[in-house]
């Protein structure tokens, strides 16, 4: 769980790849929270790694069709911030 706040503080702090860091090492911890996953998303998209953040984001929508993701997760997956639009739709 401090792995997690880590990750949101430097997102905060758009440190994004100290963020990265953090949040992979708290998904490995975590057995892949969708939360964890959630926020990982957000920094890979601030990093500029569109392809990794695709690639999770797609992860989250496939447990989403599969089975509950709990609402604060799942409206991550609509987030439509101008970083995001930015760093993974170009």
């Amino acid at each position: 769980m401090a792995l997690w706040f880590l990750g949101f503080a430097l997102i905060g702090a758009e440190q994004f790849d100290e963020a990265i860091r953090a949040l992979e090492k708290a998904a490995s911890v975590s057995q892949r929270s969708s939360a964890v996953l959630g926020v990982l998303v957000h920094a890979y998209a601030g990093a500029g790694r569109r392809t990794e953040a695709l690639r999770v984001l797609g992860e989250l929508h496939r447990r989403r069709q599969k089975g509950y993701v709990r609402q604060p997760h799942s409206s991550m997956l609509t987030w439509d911030s101008a970083a995001r639009r930015k760093h993974l739709y170009g």
